[in-house]
């Protein structure tokens, strides 16, 4: 996710395990939000808002072509990131057949996390696109090579949903930065793992919505 000049102590909870524990709102019913909203602490997003609250539908050949490690993100116009960042996650049986997913639901998320990224060099929503793909390819390995692992749907989509929104508003600076400025966020969380908990509690604060 990130990294620092030094090492500060991991957070006491996996974003995976955390996300995990709060995917069941993604299955509770609700009107989606109308489009993306700015970062909540200013930056913009680097997603135009998509016009429709449907869930975008993936052709099979972009589908095909998404699951190969060598996929070409960089051939992907940027407003198309978001839908093709949905139709992965449904292309795992773990996800799309989870007992009363909201199609819906889980469509405004994903706008909603991918607009929060904010238009950095590296930290951008095309970074959180590429974990997404590469978290999507080696949960494919792995349960090709171990038929017995990760049997678990929810851990699944956890570990997806995690790789999706793992840098959710990267401000572009990393921690040694924030708490060497005395930033906001690093006193917020008291210097230790300060990006890895903001970008954790953005992504916990969007699923609540």
């Amino acid at each position: 996710m990130t990294a620092t000049a030094s090492v500060s102590p991991p957070p006491t909870r996996s974003t995976s395990s955390t996300v995990s524990s709060q995917c069941s709102s993604l299955f509770r019913r609700r009107r989606p939000s109308k489009g993306p909203k700015k970062s909540r602490d200013g930056g913009k997003s680097s997603v135009a808002p998509l016009s429709s609250d449907q869930p975008p539908v993936l052709d099979a050949e972009r589908a095909a072509r998404a699951s190969e490690w060598n996929f070409d993100l960089h051939a992907i116009e940027e407003s198309e990131l978001p839908a093709l960042a949905y139709g992965v996650l449904l292309r795992h049986d773990e996800v799309s057949s989870l007992p009363g997913l909201d199609p819906l639901k889980l469509w405004a998320y994903v706008r909603e996390t991918t607009s929060s990224y904010r238009p950095n060099a590296f930290h951008n929503i095309r970074h959180a696109l590429d974990v997404l793909l590469a978290s999507s390819y080696l949960v494919r390995a792995i349960k090709r090579a171990h038929a017995d692992a990760l049997a678990d749907p929810l851990l699944v989509s956890a570990i997806l949903i995690s790789a999706l929104a793992h840098d959710a508003d990267h401000p572009g600076v990393m921690n040694g930065y924030l708490v060497a400025t005395k930033d906001p966020l690093a006193l917020k969380h008291d210097n230790k793992s300060v990006l890895e908990k903001h970008h954790l509690s953005i992504a916990l604060a969007k699923m609540g919505r």
